[in-house]
């Protein structure tokens, strides 16, 4: 296990009181355009499955989905940003606590997870556009977090309100070694985000 965290360019030394040391993800600053799907991938999408797509970079990788959702934008939303409710909803997050603005628009995240044993945590920055159907987050680079880097976002989009289904779409990139297999890489830009729209989807319908 030791091994692969440290392909995966893990720092294993989290600090709130040191600046993060990596600064190779660009964040995400205005609305993600929405994903242009091949009619096979619209036709999946309309069955209720999730439609995935990942890509290796020179730094790491990137990876999106999407699924349709039987519910309302502030239903999901409701979901999305009770982050107290994270451990019982998501098997690996242990904690999941709002550091700083809570309530607003612009708020840190200090979310620590749980993987084979291992605990990493990081600390995001959240800039939510809840009017716009988005939010974006990335690393808070006034505190040290346990992975190189990353940054992704939520996007939604009303497709009908009556009765209501909403396309919620989750994007994510990070920065990892190079030597790392491509099978690790798209386990972490593919089915993490697969899982993320399950429980959601599963949260937002009950």
């Amino acid at each position: 296990m030791t091994a692969l965290l440290l392909m995966l360019g893990l720092a294993i030394a989290a600090d709130p009181s040191t600046p993060h040391p990596h600064n190779l993800v660009k964040p995400i600053t205005s609305k993600p355009a929405a994903w242009t799907l091949s009619a096979a991938q619209q036709a999946q999408l309309a069955k209720g499955d999730v439609v995935k797509s990942s890509t290796r970079t020179k730094v790491g990788g990137t990876g999106r989905a999407a699924q349709l959702i039987q519910a309302s934008p502030d239903a999901i939303w409701s979901v999305i940003l009770d982050y107290k409710k994270y451990p019982a909803r998501v098997e690996s997050v242990v904690s999941a606590t709002v550091y700083e603005g809570a309530g607003t628009n612009l708020f840190y995240v200090d979310m620590k997870s749980k993987i084979v044993g291992f605990e990493t945590i990081i600390y995001s920055k959240n800039v939510l556009k809840k009017s716009e159907g988005w939010m974006a987050w990335s690393l808070d680079r006034r505190r040290t977090s346990d992975v190189k880097d990353m940054a992704g976002y939520w996007r939604l989009e009303v497709v009908s309100t009556d009765p209501p289904q909403t396309r919620v779409e989750q994007g994510t990139e990070l920065a990892i070694s190079s030597f790392v297999p491509g099978m690790v890489t798209s386990y972490l830009t593919e089915q993490s985000l697969v899982d993320g729209l399950a429980w959601v989807k599963a949260a937002a319908e009950r």
